[in-house]
Formats: C-alpha cells, sequence, structure tokens
C-alpha cells in the first residue's frame, strides 16, 4: 500500500488524499470509510490548478494532456490495485507490484487490469507493430489479389453472358427478316406478286404486334427496316420507323453508345431531307 502511494505520488504530483488540503480531521475521516476508494489519479490530475498541472507534466518530460492519458490507462490500474482499501484485491506482495510494472513497461496486459480480448489484443499490437504490421499489408495484399480475381471472374462471366445474349438477339433478327423476305420471294408467294415495299409495309406491323415483349430485337429490327426503305429511295417512310427504333433504344439499348448510333441514323435522315424543325 506504501508502495502504491508513493508512486501515486510521483506520477500525479500529489497524495491521493492530503492532510494539508482537506485538514487532519478530514484526513482521518477518510481513513476510517473503508468503502470510500480515493480518487483514480487521472481524476486527481485533473483537480490540480493548471499551473500545477503543466509543472508536474514538464518534469515528467510530457504534457498535461498526455499525462492524464498515461494515467486514465495501465498505469493507473496499477496504481488503484496496489491502493486498493481492501487487503485482498491488492498485490500480494511489493514482488507483485514490481512484476505488474514490468509488463506495462513491456506493453504486455497486466495483472490489475480486468482481462478481455480486445485488450489483450491491443497490447500485442502494440508489443508487435513491425510485425503485426507487414502481416496486414500481406492480408490486404491477399484481399485485394482475392478480389481481383474473383472482380475478374464475374466480369468473365458477364461479358459471356452478354455476348450469349448479342448472338441469340442477331439470330432472332436475322430469322425474322428471313420470314418477312420470304413473302417477296414468288414460290412462297404461291403466284401473287409482292414488292420489297410491300413486304417491308407487312414486316413493320408484324414487328409492332408479335414482338411487343422483345424490345430490344424489335428496336434493332425497326431501324433494319428503316435501313431498307433507305435504300429503296423511300426516305419519308424511313422516318416513323427509326424514330420508334430511337424512342424503344432510349429505354431499352445496352449501353449509351448504340442508343447514339440510332440517334445519329435518324438525325442524318433528318438532315439529308432538310427537316430541321422535325
Amino acid at each position: 500500500y506504501g508502495l502504491g502511494v508513493m508512486l501515486y505520488e510521483l506520477l500525479v504530483g500529489c497524495l491521493p488524499v492530503d492532510p494539508v488540503e482537506t485538514g487532519y480531521p478530514g484526513f482521518i475521516a477518510y481513513l476510517k470509510k473503508a468503502d470510500t476508494p480515493p480518487p483514480t489519479p487521472d481524476h486527481r490530475f485533473t483537480t490540480l490548478d493548471p499551473d500545477r498541472q503543466r509543472a508536474t507534466a514538464t518534469v515528467r518530460n510530457t504534457s498535461p494532456p498526455r499525462l492524464r492519458e498515461r494515467l486514465r490507462g495501465d498505469l493507473g490500474w496499477v496504481i488503484m490495485t496496489a491502493i486498493e482499501k481492501d487487503r485482498d484485491r491488492r498485490y500480494e506482495s511489493a514482488g507483485a507490484l514490481a512484476d505488474d510494472l514490468l509488463r506495462y513497461l513491456r506493453r504486455e496486459p497486466v495483472v490489475a487490469r480486468s482481462p478481455s480480448r480486445g485488450y489483450a489484443l491491443r497490447m500485442f499490437v502494440s508489443r508487435n507493430r513491425v510485425s503485426v504490421t507487414a502481416a496486414a499489408v500481406v492480408a490486404l495484399a491477399l484481399v485485394l489479389g482475392a478480389g481481383a480475381a474473383t472482380y475478374g471472374m464475374l466480369e468473365a462471366r458477364r461479358e459471356a453472358a452478354v455476348a450469349q445474349r448479342e448472338a441469340q438477339t442477331a439470330a432472332r433478327v436475322s430469322d425474322f427478316i428471313g420470314a418477312v423476305f420470304a413473302e417477296a420471294d414468288p414460290q412462297q408467294a404461291r403466284g401473287r406478286e409482292v414488292t420489297v415495299r410491300e413486304a417491308l409495309d407487312r414486316g413493320a406491323a408484324r414487328v409492332r404486334s408479335e414482338l411487343a415483349q422483345e424490345p430490344v430485337v424489335q428496336m434493332r429490327l425497326m431501324r433494319t427496316i428503316a435501313q431498307v426503305y433507305q435504300g429503296l429511295g423511300l426516305y419519308e417512310e424511313a422516318i416513323p420507323h427509326l424514330e420508334e427504333a430511337v424512342e424503344l433504344a432510349d429505354q431499352h439499348a445496352d449501353g449509351a453508345s448504340e442508343l447514339a448510333a440510332f440517334q445519329h441514323d435518324l438525325g442524318y435522315l433528318l438532315t439529308f431531307l432538310s427537316e430541321f424543325e422535325r
């Protein structure tokens, strides 16, 4: 107990309870109260006037805030265990107090403090900063590497899915165009004369009615039909089909570049026809 009081005064700069401050009657009354713990070192330090705090910290080669922080940590626990009023809760001997102070200096968990996993981990990190930092860097590199590999795998899967979807859409467009223009084939028309224009008109109607649930296929077919109209010199007839294609692309295009391509086609056609206000 006496060593604990000396350590208290060495670190805080004053006694836990100073008879000069309290008066001897008050000091004797405090000693008689077995259930009244002394003030913790960090709290006692804050009761000193600012000039005394600065002087105490200066002779200990530190600042008042840093000294308070140290007294609030393991040193405070060691001191309070040494001056515990209940003898059974104090250190068993001066050697036990010395051992705990050595643990503090080695940045090991002190016996005075209630053990916890978080506390033990903090002390381990404090003792092994270089090793822990190196291990953290290695772990971070592994995590980043695993993350990059996972991202690459997911990106590859996404690209494969996009490619498969594009292939299916292209096949659907090709099949539909083949079916439309088959009507202009004399063998398929059974003797009826069906012009390309009629086949296009029927094809456009079928695109609107049959492909309402397939907007991507629908917009690409509308663009193709518009291009065929332009190839036949039917520019005015191509405009509404391109406008429909652009409207669909605005909602369902696979990226801004595809929408831009549709808009370019329409803009080029309107410019060609000098329809600047449309």
